[in-house]
């Protein structure tokens, strides 16, 4: 992909990405998943969503070299090129399923009905933000020269940890990195995060070539960054371990 063919992907309109680059079922027996576009993320999805990064990394940033900024954090969860995939409680995924059959009826050609997107949030304003229990946000991105799908966010509500939900939605992000054409997905991790990295570990995931590394101190001690850059590659006959964690 080159420069020019990416910055075109990224102002790809929703339906497009949804109809190109998704199944047309997203979910299990008791969640669902929606893929929205920062712009089509409604008010109250996406203050739900900076709650799920506040409530659950807002100490762990501020322990860290990045510090905690709530205003930077919501300037970043808007870029135009990230993209959320929203997990909802089946009851509340089926009122959006519901919702785009009812938009898809009586609309013309393909390429007419993609163009114009109208308006994606109204309806999901209506309903209990709280029936988001989490979501992963990603962009398809450059890192070093390398295209790559960067995994922004995956964020659970804690009554839906240790349920076997993250890896779902890895998986889902994934799957439309290689659909699009990537060849690596990365990610960030703090150090302290210990269940995060061994969750990461276990999903083929390593730490980067770019990521900082741990430093000898004066002491002869040895210190960890505060965070590491996690790789992944997703096309088969690479090598997905550059360094164990």
């Amino acid at each position: 992909m080159s420069p020019s063919e990416l910055e075109s992907h990224n102002k790809l309109p929703l339906l497009t990405l949804r109809a190109r680059y998704l199944p047309s079922t997203l979910g299990n027996e008791t969640h669902s998943v929606t893929l929205e576009t920062s712009s089509s993320l409604s008010d109250a999805a996406f203050t739900r969503c900076f709650e799920l990064v506040r409530d659950n990394l807002q100490d762990v940033y501020k322990r860290s070299s990045m510090g905690w900024s709530s205003v930077k954090k919501k300037n970043e969860m808007r870029h135009p090129a990230i993209r959320y995939l929203l997990l909802r409680t089946k009851d509340a995924a089926m009122s959006n399923e519901n919702h785009d059959e009812e938009q898809g009826q009586g609309q013309g050609q393909e390429d007419n009905e993609l163009e114009e997107e109208g308006n994606q949030d109204s309806w999901e304003d209506e309903e209990d933000p709280s029936k988001i229990v989490g979501f992963l946000s990603f962009m398809i991105t450059e890192e070093v020269k390398e295209h790559v799908i960067y995994i922004y966010e995956l964020q659970l509500a804690q009554s839906s940890q240790n349920q076997g939900l993250g890896k779902f939605l890895m998986n889902i992000a994934e799957d439309y990195g290689r659909a699009v054409g990537m060849p690596k997905a990365m990610l960030t991790c703090f150090s302290e995060n210990v269940g995060a990295k061994r969750f990461y570990h276990r999903n083929g995931y390593a730490v980067d070539k770019i990521s900082p590394l741990p430093k000898m101190t004066r002491r002869g001690e040895m210190r960890e960054p505060s965070y590491y850059i996690l790789g992944k590659y997703l096309r088969e006959g690479r090598n997905e371990v550059e360094k164990s964690i």
